[in-house]
């Protein structure tokens, strides 16, 4: 049996692009946990310039209306993204966020509250 492998640069399939999707925003998550941002002239990430440059609290929701054809929201990438204490990637051993997968208006409703409470908190 083949292995197949991400194609990042490919189109011709909408699971490569997904892929390539997915990869790009876990980069990105990582990036901005690890405070580092792309240098154009050294094509390279290096460490983030700004002085003093505040560790982020990163939160996501997923809303989950998943049935027949619909995929649920990928709750591991939104893990990873907000530094979920369950993600099973850890970006960063400093502030974490949370990952909210929400079924409803009213979940999602009470994950912005939980995120307002806890804005509120570490604004003091």
């Amino acid at each position: 049996m083949q292995q197949s492998h991400a194609e990042y640069t490919s189109t011709e399939s909408s699971c490569q692009v997904g892929l390539a999707s997915w990869n790009a925003a876990a980069h990105q998550a990582w990036k901005i946990w690890n405070k580092q941002v792309w240098n154009k002239a050294t094509q390279t990430n290096i460490p983030d310039p700004a002085p003093n440059a505040p560790q982020p609290v990163i939160f996501t929701i997923g809303f989950d209306h998943s049935g027949p054809g619909i995929e649920a929201p990928d709750l591991v990438l939104l893990q990873m993204i907000a530094n979920d204490p369950s993600s099973p990637v850890k970006f960063s051993n400093v502030v974490k966020g949370k990952a909210y997968l929400s079924s409803s208006a009213d979940a999602v409703g009470q994950a912005f509250s939980e995120i307002a409470s806890a804005i509120l908190r570490l604004s003091q």
